[in-house]
């Protein structure tokens, strides 16, 4: 009953506010602005965590996040229930999650050509604007 709870408030909380979200603070709604935005609240709410990206071929790269939070289970599964939907809006069929009562770990297989397509754009990446100093992430 209260797993369900927490399912169902973090679907709600995804479909409701996600995608004005990504929108607001990247200006595009696509599976690297999602990504990038996750890393950018990752950091800035001070977990411990690592991203690692695996090309697994010419055309998909595997995303590996293990998020360490120490805050029970329970944030764990709204966490992965959270991102499970949003991954789905982007049509992401190719994730994983594995989550403890400290950490959740996930695992997201997206198209390089999405992200080649985002780069020749001019999307600049969670990452770029943290190396380059720049304080105003979100």
């Amino acid at each position: 009953q209260d797993e369900e709870k927490i399912k169902s408030l973090a679907c709600y909380v995804a479909r409701s506010s996600n995608k004005d979200f990504i929108l607001m603070l990247r200006g595009k709604y696509n599976i690297h602005s999602a990504l990038d935005i996750i890393e950018t609240w990752i950091r800035i709410s001070g977990y411990s965590y690592t991203h690692n990206i695996e090309n697994l071929d010419y055309s998909n790269r595997a995303h590996t996040f293990v998020i360490h939070h120490d805050m029970g289970r329970r944030w764990s599964l709204y966490l992965a229930e959270l991102y499970k939907n949003l991954f789905e809006d982007f049509e992401v069929g190719n994730t994983q999650f594995e989550l403890t009562d400290t950490t959740l770990v996930f695992r997201v297989v997206v198209s390089v050509e999405d992200e080649d397509y985002s780069r020749r754009n001019n999307e600049v990446t969670s990452e770029e604007r943290y190396r380059a100093g720049s304080v105003s992430d979100a």
